[in-house]
C-alpha cells in the first residue's frame, strides 16, 4: 500500500476494493467547493493512515455508474469498505482527523 491517494475510473473499482482490507473511495468533482477543500486533507491523512487502508478517489464526472449505484447523491461522500463491503459512509466535509478515526474504527 501507499501513503498516496490512488485515482481510480470505474474500470478500476472492482480491483481496487480487492487491493486491501480497508478501503476508502472518496467520491468529488471539480466543481464543487468542498470537495477541493478537502482534498488536500485526504492526501494528508493517506501519509497519516499508512498501510492501515488504501485511499482512492473517484471524479462523479468521469465515472457517475458506480455512484449511481451506490447511491450517492451529495458529494463529497467518502464510502469505506473492508474485505469488499461497505461497512461505513460520510457525506460532508471530513477532515485529516475525521478520515483517520473512521479508518482507525474500522
Amino acid at each position: 500500500m501507499s501513503d498516496q491517494v490512488k485515482s481510480i475510473t470505474e474500470n478500476q473499482y472492482d480491483s481496487t476494493l480487492s487491493e486491501s482490507d480497508v478501503v476508502l473511495v472518496r467520491f468529488w468533482a471539480p466543481w464543487c467547493p468542498p470537495c477541493m477543500m478537502m482534498q488536500p486533507m485526504y492526501k494528508k491523512a493517506a501519509k497519516d493512515i499508512g498501510d492501515k487502508a488504501l485511499l482512492s478517489e473517484m471524479n462523479l464526472d468521469h465515472s457517475p455508474n458506480i455512484a449511481r449505484k451506490l447511491g450517492i447523491r451529495s458529494i463529497p461522500t467518502v464510502v469505506a469498505f473492508k474485505n469488499g463491503e461497505e461497512v461505513q459512509r460520510h457525506t460532508g466535509l471530513l477532515n485529516e482527523r475525521g478520515l483517520v478515526d473512521l479508518v482507525n474504527s474500522i
